[in-house]
Formats: structure tokens, sequence, C-alpha cells
């Protein structure tokens, strides 16, 4: 039935998949998949039900998917593998609905979930930038780092909004602005960073000239 309908799937209705969900913190690894199953039936009977009534069926699958998914991140589910799967379906779905929820997991305690997180969010595109951007000012250093992470797999269109950030108050947000475009490349970030040769703190002043060094050489080749 796809990934969805396998693991994530809506149940008979919204609150007996929450209480579901809830419960599989609870229970040994032969009762979790059996709960996962269940779902997984009650899924495809919502997905036939409204299929008969000649409804949409990309429609519906992006629905279910979309609401399921981000429920699932937003009650905090526990396991790993679950939270990384629903990060990475919701980046494929391409709603722009689904950057809030994953944003949430930018901080989440796995590294193989926060990978994800930083995938989905590069794949969701420009729209996500803005919320990068947020947290790139704000956010702790994880947040932080892994928002630099997703802003450097964004590329080029990441680059007027990391410039507008190298005159920010904080001596650490102008560096790290600098770092990363400096491995994004843009060439016309060159004359934005040639002005931070000169700012108060030093180690933005050596970032700016690593960062122009690194376009140098990549313009050269």
């Amino acid at each position: 039935m796809g990934l969805i309908r396998d693991i994530f799937g809506i149940g008979k209705d919204s609150g007996s998949l929450l209480r579901d969900l809830a419960d599989i913190r609870k229970k040994t690894r032969g009762d979790r998949n059996r709960l996962l199953s269940e779902i997984e039936f009650n899924a495809a009977l919502v997905l036939d039900h409204y299929l008969q009534k000649g409804a949409d069926e990309k429609k519906i699958i992006e629905k279910l998917k979309l609401e399921s998914l981000a429920r699932l991140i937003d009650e905090g589910f526990d396991f790993s593998t679950v939270r990384k799967g629903a990060v990475e379906v919701l980046g494929q779905i391409g709603n722009t609905r689904a950057i809030p929820p994953i944003m949430e997991r930018l901080n989440d305690p796995e590294r193989s979930v926060r990978i994800e997180v930083v995938k989905a969010l590069a794949a969701l595109g420009v729209p996500a930038i803005a919320p990068l951007m947020q947290v790139f000012r704000t956010g702790d250093a994880m947040v932080r780092t892994n928002a630099m992470e997703a802003l450097w797999m964004l590329g080029q269109p990441a680059t007027t909004p990391l410039i507008m950030v190298l005159k920010d108050d904080q001596s650490d947000v102008r560096k790290r602005a600098a770092l990363l475009l400096g491995e994004i490349g843009d060439q016309k970030a060159v004359d934005h960073l040639t002005s931070l040769l000169t700012d108060e703190n030093v180690a933005v002043r050596r970032e700016a000239f690593e960062a122009l060094e690194m376009i140098k050489k990549r313009t050269a080749h």
C-alpha cells in the first residue's frame, strides 16, 4: 500500500490513530508491529472508502500523508526510524505546509533524523529559506548547524538572504554567513564579503577573507 499506508496511515478516525500511536511507546516490539499493521489496514479502508465515492486518489494520498505525518512529528513520536521516515516523505510531498513540522525536528536527538530534515528542507526549496534564516540567527547551536547545512544544500537561492545578515549585530551571525557564502560560491557575494575585511571582529574578518579565497578559486576553474 506504500510507505504512508504501511506505517503512517490514518486510522478509523484521527482520535483512535492518536491513541494507537501514543500506546505504541508502551508496547513490546511484537505489539508495536501488530498495532502498525492495524493502522495500515485502517488506512486502506479509509482510502478505499473515498475512492469509491469518486474522489481523486492523488489528493487523498497527499492529504493522508501530510496530516498524519505532521501529527506524528508534532507528537514527538519516539521511534527515530519513524520520525526519519515521516520527515523524508514530507519532503517528497513538496507541500510548503510541511515546513513548520519539519523545522521542529532540526534539534532531533538522532543525527539520522536531523540529516533527513536537512535534505527535506532543501528539497522544499525557496519557501524554506525564510524560516531557516530565522533559526540561523536565533536558534541554539544544534539548530543553527543544521540550518546552515540546509542553506548550503539550497545553494545560490540562499545567497541574497545570507548577504542581508552580513550586517547583523551578532558577530557570530556575520561569521557564519560569510562561511556559507564562501561555500556556496556565488560571485555576487564578493563585494559584500570584501566589506567585511574591515569588520571590528577578527574572526569575522578571517572568515570573510577565506570565503573570498574560496570564491576566487572556484571562479578560476
